[in-house]
């Protein structure tokens, strides 16, 4: 049972355009799904997620959790937990220019 409470955007692309091209689909996806009996950190966990790249570039990710709440405690035991994330990101709509002393293939 997935709650929506549950579900996770990374902050910087929380509000993001949308990496979908003519067609509705972005240009790059990447799906992870991590799942476990127990899990329990000893720290509370630091995490981030940038986007670092060249102008242009439109990406979003999103996590959809399972047994785990959006901030999770240290020290406390989370059970039958599963993580669905996603990546998904758009190229630009022109290629970037080729700086001029560089020559393509080198």
């Amino acid at each position: 049972m997935t709650d929506s409470a549950n579900s996770d955007h990374a902050e910087n692309a929380e509000n993001a355009e949308a990496p979908d091209d003519h067609d509705g689909s972005p240009d790059i996806a990447f799906t992870a799904r991590v799942s476990g009996r127990r899990l329990r950190w000893h720290d509370d966990p630091q995490t981030t997620v940038s986007f670092d790249g060249s102008e242009g570039f439109r990406s979003r990710s999103h996590s959809d959790r399972v047994g785990l709440p959006k901030t999770v405690r240290a020290r406390h035991t989370y059970r039958d937990v599963t993580v669905d994330y996603r990546l998904e990101c758009a190229l630009p709509e022109s290629p970037p220019e080729t700086p001029p002393d560089s020559e393509p293939g080198s």
